[in-house]
């Protein structure tokens, strides 16, 4: 209560000092503003947001680190010793009391201040300050009206918490290598924010990734490892491509005993089977997960399934005492040939036909590729959780909310899982 009285105090105080401002609609040219980020920013970070500003205005405008000199109208990124008591007054404890894809915006109509607790909430708050910026003086004129500008919740119908019963909660996504695109290249930028925003919301305790390029990991470290919200699992940098099939996993709820990484076909370096034994740390119940992607057709797709169903075969019986949950991309359908044979030989479950609930039932491949649309229906899945006997499949959920289909051209499906 106290907060929304400050809040809406900083606003009225905001918009009295700036009616006559408002009035006028005078707008500042773009290039007279600075835009700051915290001292520890990279310079990767501070071209692309120069970048973005001159691709939509046509403006160079200068991004700089919170350690170069002020200037009368600056665009602020983040909490930095620009922050003269604003942060502070209206979240009192600072960013921290956002969750992690959470922003709020800041306008005293001649500077701007973007807070956010991550690197991807600042990009969906920088998403919001280019909608929020105008000015009737021309396209190079910037000018925000004078208030507090917050977040809102990500929009979906799902009840996102941990199904009751269940003991973990596993994911599988195809996150769309960036050449690999049907509909030409899928630049990571945007894409990992949405992801990191998928993920925090939802919060599996371990992802299965598939397509995972060295670019995808360098966005992936910015967004969720260098926070500490998400680790690697299977992962090795001296593997080349083949770390492209690996896990994230949530250090806060399980930690990794045992990692493998197999190879599926020795032709290739991208198509193999990882393999994980993760403990919780709340009970020290112990657990495996598998991810593979196999080629998608042809010659490839037959050795790679060959081999998985044999490789396969001889992990679950190294592990037939402990649960074992299967994610990947199998380029496989439901109901054709292959995705029978894999759970009668292996002696396996879907975990969506097995869920007590199944949220929704949708095609995991868009229609019509990266940028399509979802379609409900099942022809079109082409991503599964198997699980072994002793897993329990308490829910089962195709995510096609939260901007998913400008992720990827496939959805992320997670099973909540209980534990035997």
């Amino acid at each position: 209560m106290e907060k929304r009285i400050l809040a809406g105090l900083l606003i009225i105080v905001l918009i009295l000092s700036c009616v006559a401002c408002k009035k006028q609609k005078v707008g500042t040219p773009l290039a007279d503003y600075q835009v700051v980020f915290p001292e520890k920013a990279d310079k990767d970070t501070l071209r692309r947001y120069s970048a973005v500003f001159e691709k939509k205005y046509g403006v160079t405008i200068n991004a700089v680190r919170e350690t170069e000199a002020p200037s009368e109208h600056e665009i602020v990124f983040g909490l930095t010793n620009r922050d003269q008591g604003q942060a502070a007054a209206y979240l009192e404890g600072g960013a921290q009391q956002l969750p992690p894809y959470g922003w709020v915006i800041l306008s005293d109509g001649k500077s701007v201040q973007v807070i956010a607790p991550t690197q991807f909430g600042l990009y969906f708050g920088f998403e919001e300050l280019l909608q929020l910026g105008k000015c009737d003086n021309g396209e190079d004129q910037f000018f925000i009206e004078p208030g507090v500008y917050t977040y809102e919740e990500p929009v979906t119908t799902d009840n996102v918490g941990l199904a009751s019963g269940a003991d973990i909660r596993v994911m599988s996504y195809n996150i769309l290598h960036e050449s690999w695109s049907n509909n030409g290249p899928a630049p990571i930028s945007g894409r990992a924010e949405r992801l990191a925003r998928i993920l925090t919301y939802y919060q599996p305790d371990v992802v299965g990734l598939q397509e995972v390029s060295n670019s995808w990991y360098r966005q992936i470290g910015k967004q969720l490892v260098d926070d500490g919200i998400y680790q690697r699992a299977c992962f090795s940098t001296e593997l080349g491509a083949w770390m492209m099939t690996a896990f994230l996993y949530n250090p806060k709820t399980v930690k990794p005993i045992e990692e493998h990484i197999i190879a599926l076909d020795p032709n290739s370096d991208i198509r193999i089977l990882t393999i994980a034994v993760f403990e919780k740390l709340s009970d020290r119940k112990r657990f495996v997960v598998t991810n593979t992607h196999p080629n998608a057709s042809g010659e490839g797709y037959t050795r790679n399934i060959e081999t998985l169903m044999q490789v396969g075969a001889e992990q679950l019986e190294k592990y037939k005492d402990l649960p074992v949950i299967m994610t990947g991309d199998y380029n496989t359908r439901e109901q054709s040939e292959v995705y029978t044979r894999i759970m009668s030989e292996l002696a396996v479950t879907d975990a969506k036909y097995q869920a007590d609930t199944l949220v929704r039932e949708y095609s995991t491949f868009l229609d019509g590729g990266w940028g399509g649309s979802a379609k409900p229906g099942s022809t079109g899945c082409l991503d599964h959780i198997f699980i072994n006997s002793h897993a329990n499949s308490i829910l089962f959920n195709v995510i096609i909310d939260l901007e998913t289909e400008a992720t990827s051209d496939h959805l992320p499906i997670y099973g909540d899982i209980k534990l035997q």
